[in-house]
């Protein structure tokens, strides 16, 4: 990948104001990343104060669409060794506060194409919807967010799988099926819901932390899940038909193992085993 093909208003991207603009016309950016069959795509977005939404799409190419009506927002484009990064400059600090009239939306076409994708979000609304991407790895930096995250169904096997949250209200679907060996999961001040369910590929480490929030992880009762549980919380709630066995919580079924760590501090924590109905 040598460059990103950006079509658009191209001059006010190299907008170089560093005090905030007052809000104008809604204007459009389209940022496309060229194909790359082979190797897939490396894509990074650093974004803060709007909506933020990522669904599949047909096309074999990802597009990123992005209406604003604040010019020192528009992204600014990098490449560097195929690796590509639209960054928001100018972004709100973590005190600022979401008004109507200020637009910042950013959407996502996630071709059929492989993806890495690293997103750094704050004070964001919207749903990221991966179902039937192939997606290769997914981090999320995030913070003072509302949002859904979703994996609809099996689409390949994430080689990194990170989410480090605070003070937000997020909530992930479908876990099993992003085919993580290994992932790492924070969620801090906030209210969180990890749904594990799915199709559970291959053995599964995870590692869940969350602390002075609320936390509710559910598994899918056919999984064949362990649990070792360290740390102190105000409330812990453990529901279903587990065993406990060396300091662990064991729900056996036959197949791959569903091994979560969790680590709590000062925060509430529910676990539920979830039957089908």
């Amino acid at each position: 990948m040598n460059r990103i093909l950006i079509s658009g208003l191209i001059g006010t991207l190299l907008v170089a104001a560093c005090t905030p603009a007052p809000v104008s016309q809604v204007k459009s950016y389209t940022y496309r990343l060229p194909s790359n069959p082979a190797e897939g795509s490396d894509l990074t977005l650093l974004m803060a104060g709007g909506t933020l939404d990522i669904a599949p799409s047909a096309s074999p190419e990802t597009i990123l669409y992005i209406q604003t009506n604040r010019a020192d927002w528009v992204p600014i484009a990098h490449t560097d060794a195929g690796a590509t990064t639209l960054e928001q400059p100018n972004r709100p600090p973590s005190t600022w506060q979401r008004v109507p009239e200020v637009i910042n939306d950013w959407r996502l076409a996630a071709g059929s194409e492989p993806l890495d994708l690293k997103i750094d979000a704050r004070m964001w609304e919207g749903s990221l919807d991966f179902t039937g991407v192939d997606l290769h790895s997914f981090q999320l930096a995030d913070a003072g967010s509302q949002g859904v995250i979703r994996f609809g169904r099996p689409s390949g096997l994430v080689s990194r799988f990170v989410i480090d949250s605070a003070r937000s209200n997020l909530q992930v679907y479908g876990l099993l099926n992003t085919g993580a060996e290994e992932a790492a999961i924070t969620g801090a001040a906030g209210h969180y819901l990890l749904d594990f369910s799915g199709d559970l590929q291959r053995d599964m480490q995870v590692e869940v932390t969350t602390g002075l929030g609320v936390m509710r992880v559910e598994i899918d009762a056919a999984v064949n899940a362990r649990i070792t549980y360290r740390g102190m919380t105000r409330k812990t709630t453990i529901q279903g038909k587990w065993i406990s066995e060396d300091g662990a919580y064991i729900h056996p079924n036959p197949g791959y193992l569903l091994d979560l760590a969790i680590n709590s501090d000062q925060g509430d924590l529910e676990v539920v085993l979830v039957e089908e109905t």
